[in-house]
């Protein structure tokens, strides 16, 4: 997926090289003789190549592509409307154009206005055969767009969800923790909305993997991953870290909320069996403070979770606190 910044240049880019392009036509049809079409021509030019340039200098680009999408339709109905046969080809260029720079329904409705007034404006000036072609594949170029569209969504989607989420568990990955967090953090500045890190490491973990192997290691994280989620309150969210590493982000909650469900699921993690395993975990929390960063709310947590382990695994820790349970 794009960034902003690629999408711009890209963009901006684009619509350089089709001011070029028209411009282009524009001295051809100035040679010729055709004077009002080289005038068309070049005032469509100017219009695209100002665009490009907004879109460049101020980074605005919903607006920008709205200008040029409007641009786009009725540049090529004004040269329907002096050259026919010439202003055709550029509707099946148009036509797919609508749907890189908008959104699928407002591109199709471009789309659908551009062949209808293209079809009124030709209807009766030339041959019905042409006519009949021209309309049927303007139509299927825009049905197969809108598909091309509709599946480029849909696989965007699923490789923005795989970026923020962790392959084996299905938690949240680190970089879908950083935009959690940072929310979180955002909150308590702006609203005064006090949350709670619970930081997790499931004791020894590392013995299951060496006696056991990681492939039922695998399976204890996925185990104790279900486990954590069905303790969770509605507006918590659970990220992993990396290897026996999790993260619970409990929004709106204070150290005292987050302690009760830290020791909830604590317990539930004691009573299982996992593979003829005991399994238990080291908790540590900390609260969102006022000057506070995201880096030093999680080393805050960090330090609780070691005190826990200091004191014999097992067990919850709060910042500053002492332990909720021996």
């Amino acid at each position: 997926m794009l960034s902003s910044f690629e999408n711009k240049y890209l963009v901006s880019g684009l619509g350089y090289l089709g001011a070029f392009a028209i411009f282009a036509f524009a001295v051809i049809r100035y040679i010729e003789g055709n004077l009002e079409l080289a005038l068309l021509d070049i005032i469509l030019a100017v219009l695209l190549f100002s665009v490009s340039v907004f879109i460049q200098v101020t980074g605005k680009m919903r607006l920008a592509k709205y200008g040029a999408a409007a641009i786009a339709l009725t540049g090529p109905l004004l040269i329907l409307s002096y050259a026919p046969y010439t202003g055709m080809l550029w509707l099946y260029v148009v036509t797919a154009t609508f749907y890189f720079f908008l959104p699928l329904k407002q591109a199709t409705l471009f789309a659908a206005v551009l062949i209808i007034s293209a079809g009124v404006l030709l209807f009766g000036e030339i041959d019905l055969l042409l006519f009949c072609s021209l309309i049927v594949t303007l139509s299927l170029i825009c049905g197969f767009s809108f598909i091309s569209a509709i599946n480029s969504e849909h696989f965007r989607s699923q490789l923005l969800q795989l970026s923020k989420e962790d392959a084996l568990t299905g938690t949240g990955n680190r970089r879908a923790f950083e935009i959690h967090a940072d929310q979180a953090m955002w909150n308590f500045k702006r609203h005064r909305l006090v949350s709670s890190l619970i930081y997790i490491d499931i004791d020894h973990f590392k013995q299951v993997n060496d006696k056991y192997g990681h492939s039922l290691g695998d399976s204890v994280l996925q185990g104790v991953v279900r486990c954590v989620q069905g303790n969770l309150r509605q507006d918590d969210h659970l990220f992993r870290l990396g290897g026996d590493e999790f993260v619970i982000i409990a929004n709106g909650a204070k150290l005292q909320q987050a302690a009760q469900v830290a020791e909830r699921l604590r317990q539930d993690i004691e009573s299982q069996n996992f593979s003829e395993y005991d399994i238990s975990l080291s908790i540590g929390i900390s609260a969102t403070r006022a000057k506070d960063s995201v880096e030093e709310w999680v080393a805050r947590a960090d330090a609780a979770l070691y005190q826990s382990k200091e004191q014999g695994r097992n067990r919850v820790s709060i910042e500053d606190a002492d332990e909720i349970r021996a």
